[in-house]
């Protein structure tokens, strides 16, 4: 693989996007960013043909274009091309496979549920339908309920963080759900202490307020 020169990478504030602008901070990666004041506008179809983001468009010494999309693939492709020896990356490899997995995770069983709650906020369906009831709804207690436990045994490891000790991508993949939930109301803080703790901790991290005001600074040129 040629080593990238340069990265364009397009984000909408508040949505997905925001973590693959945290990650490339923290991996140290040069980029541009193209902003949109909004996900779902015209001009985004222009970019993803499923009007979708975050996308990133890779531009190479030897003059080809390469465009990724998808979180979890994005945040994958990074790891791999652009992670090597950076702090943000665990160095145990026991531990470096468990972020991978709760990176996989997270996108994979966790947003669905995630989403489907944001999803029924938004239209203020308040009456459960029977998916929500058999499927969406208890799924969504499990798999809470299993985050809870994992940041439980962290917390007593004295780890603010998902995996080992240190900030890694499992926790930035994670975070947009998390500040969703919560800002909210779509679960109960004091049902999940320790998750909220985590989510919390992941607010002060200086490669998250960096991004924050990064774009706010990026849209408010436009």
């Amino acid at each position: 693989m040629t080593i990238a020169f340069s990265l364009l990478t397009f984000r909408a504030p508040h949505t997905r996007a925001d973590r693959i602008l945290w990650l490339l901070h923290e991996l140290n990666v040069p980029f541009e960013l193209k902003a949109y004041k909004r996900a779902f506008v015209p001009e985004v179809k222009s970019v993803s043909p499923l009007g979708k983001i975050p996308v990133v468009d890779i531009y190479y010494v030897d003059g080809s274009k390469q465009q990724i999309c998808e979180t979890g693939y994005v945040v994958w492709f990074l790891i791999k091309h652009y992670g090597i020896s950076q702090p943000v990356l665990p160095v145990k490899d026991s531990d470096f496979e468990q972020m991978l997995s709760y990176i996989h995770y997270c996108e994979g069983t966790f947003a669905q549920f995630a989403m489907n709650l944001f999803v029924k906020k938004l239209t203020k369906s308040e009456v459960p339908t029977a998916p929500d009831k058999v499927y969406y709804n208890p799924n969504m207690k499990l798999n809470m309920n299993y985050i809870e436990g994992l940041m439980k045994e962290q917390h007593e490891k004295s780890s603010n963080y998902l995996v080992g000790n240190t900030l890694t991508p499992a926790d930035i993949i994670f975070f947009t759900y998390l500040h969703v939930m919560f800002i909210h109301s779509l679960v109960d803080k004091a049902e999940y202490p320790h998750v909220y703790q985590w989510y919390e901790q992941l607010k002060k991290e200086p490669g998250y307020l960096y991004c924050v005001e990064y774009g706010k600074s990026q849209l408010s040129k436009m």
